[in-house]
């Protein structure tokens, strides 16, 4: 089974050059019906992440890792609170993605 996530650019390529790996979710039924619940959560064995609605955008498919509820007290881009946590492994492949915005993101660290 394949999640589908959009995110943002900013995620979108901290994602793809390992800065991130994990992306979190509010806990509304709209997560609920697809991630399910504590001890029942849903197994996926991919993820397909774009950064846009657009056919065109840019996507990879990563490895899907353990869904998990986690609490985070620090300010988070949701804010404060308990969320899901859905763990992201290798990147498996990408499209639609420009390599100069990969060496620019790779040139601000």
């Amino acid at each position: 089974m394949t999640l589908h996530l959009t995110v943002t650019k900013e995620w979108f390529y901290k994602i793809l050059n390992r800065e991130k790996l994990e992306d979190f979710r509010e806990i509304k039924p709209h997560w609920i019906q697809r991630l399910g619940t504590e001890g029942n959560f849903k197994k996926y064995d991919f993820i397909i992440i774009k950064n846009g609605y657009r056919t065109d955008s840019p996507f990879m498919l990563c490895e899907c890792g353990d869904i998990r509820i986690t609490r985070k007290d620090e300010q988070t881009d949701l804010g404060k609170g308990t969320f899901f946590a859905i763990k992201i492994h290798t990147v498996v492949a990408f499209k639609n993605i420009d390599i100069l915005q990969v060496k620019e993101q790779n040139n601000e660290r």
